[in-house]
């Protein structure tokens, strides 16, 4: 018998509402309830709240979303008719995770992206460098951003949105000073970041770091990887 978990937004009514009854929809229809290595972790709410419940994904993911959540395969409307038909004849998409460290400790991670930003409204100095080649530039800071996160905050900065089967990590800087470098779309083993003090790090919208302080930081592709029902 397959099993299942769900873990809900409890700030969003909406979201606490539908536990109870997705649940016994589920258990109609042959699952059983778990939090032990579930085959499927059910999110309700939005991105946010996949990210907040990271570390609790496990199996095949699905998120419930709203209609306005954009990666969402369901949402708070259509959830009850198409929701077992996913779940049985629904393909997996390996979702690429980031894993974040500086100076050999691990800062954190990121499924959505990875974004160096000025913490004091004044232009900051980036430097990257990725497969040897070195590029600096001065501007409002650097994001990298998974297939999964390219959608949000980077395409809006002008980066490419990255289909959910890609291997590729977009780069897209911040209004960088005269446009002297451009946004790309590349395969990602290992880039280093070098970030200064009025740089703040900041992982999938939560805060990791308030000042660089001109740290190294070293992203790598992380060993783990979340399984995304579409």
């Amino acid at each position: 018998m397959p099993s299942f978990c769900i873990y809900a937004n409890l700030q969003k009514d909406w979201a606490v509402e539908m536990v109870m009854e997705l649940s016994q929809l589920l258990m109609k229809n042959g699952y059983s309830y778990t939090k032990e290595n579930p085959d499927y972790t059910i999110v309700i709410g939005g991105d946010g709240t996949l990210y907040h419940y990271f570390d609790e994904l496990k199996g095949r993911v699905i998120l419930i979303g709203s209609e306005k959540t954009y990666r969402s395969q369901l949402n708070n409307i259509n959830w009850k008719s198409r929701i077992v038909a996913l779940m049985k004849r629904g393909k997996s998409v390996m979702l690429p995770v980031l894993d974040v460290r500086c100076e050999g400790a691990v800062v954190g991670r990121a499924m959505n992206d990875v974004v160096f930003h000025t913490n004091d409204h004044k232009i900051v100095r980036i430097k990257y460098i990725l497969n040897k080649k070195i590029t600096e530039f001065i501007g409002d800071g650097l994001i990298l951003a998974t297939p999964f996160g390219s959608p949000a905050y980077s395409f809006s900065a002008g980066g490419k949105e990255l289909p959910l089967t890609s291997n590729k990590v977009a780069i897209t800087p911040i209004c960088p000073y005269l446009k002297r470098v451009k946004q790309a779309a590349v395969e990602l083993s290992e880039i280093d970041v070098v970030a200064p003090t009025n740089a703040s790090l900041i992982l999938d919208g939560r805060l990791a770091r308030v000042s660089c302080l001109g740290s190294v930081f070293n992203i790598t592709k992380s060993k783990r990887s979340i399984e995304f029902v579409q």
